[in-house]
């Protein structure tokens, strides 16, 4: 969920050839769904986000709620570093790090903040993104409607294609 990968095979008289035309069919999905493409072959979410952080030596922060630590999960198996801001003590609460956003980014020398909060339902499963830099702050409210069994995979693509998105 949250995630759809397409794969593309023609029919010719040589590789080179199915190879041109292959590239010629890229071309046209990246025309028509441009940002909404992030990847490649092998590229995930994790590998994009990656590149644009060491690309920008960003400092990352990351508070994740509801999702068990799956985005955490997510983003440690592909080294990317950022500061884990649940472990903070206090124990930080969604009220909380939107309070103290500013305290956080130059206490902890970070660049960025991304907030995460998804409340599970057997109906509608709800997902709070957050974003907050000295520069700017984006919030997004998203919603899913399907099984709830696939809710976190979806918040986790969800959450990681909006931190792709709004790296810097």
């Amino acid at each position: 969920p949250g995630q759809i990968d397409i794969r593309i095979t023609v029919k010719s008289s040589s590789v080179d050839e199915a190879n041109q035309l292959i590239a010629k069919i890229i071309d046209q999905i990246r025309t028509l769904m441009d940002e909404d493409i992030y990847g490649l072959d092998d590229e995930t979410l994790e590998t994009v986000i990656q590149k644009k952080i060491e690309a920008t030596s960003l400092k990352l922060g990351l508070a994740e709620f509801g999702l068990y630590e799956a985005v955490t999960h997510r983003l440690n198996s592909a080294g990317l570093p950022f500061k884990r801001l649940t472990t903070l003590t206090p124990p930080l609460t969604w009220e909380s790090l939107h309070q103290n956003a500013d305290n956080f980014l130059t206490g902890l020398s970070l660049d960025i903040i991304f907030a995460i909060n998804y409340v599970p339902s057997d109906s509608l499963q709800g997902l709070s993104l957050w974003l907050k830099t000295e520069q700017k702050e984006l919030e997004l409210q998203r919603s899913y409607g399907g099984p709830p069994e696939l809710g976190i995979p979806w918040a986790v693509n969800t959450t990681l294609d909006f931190i792709r998105r709004n790296l810097i």
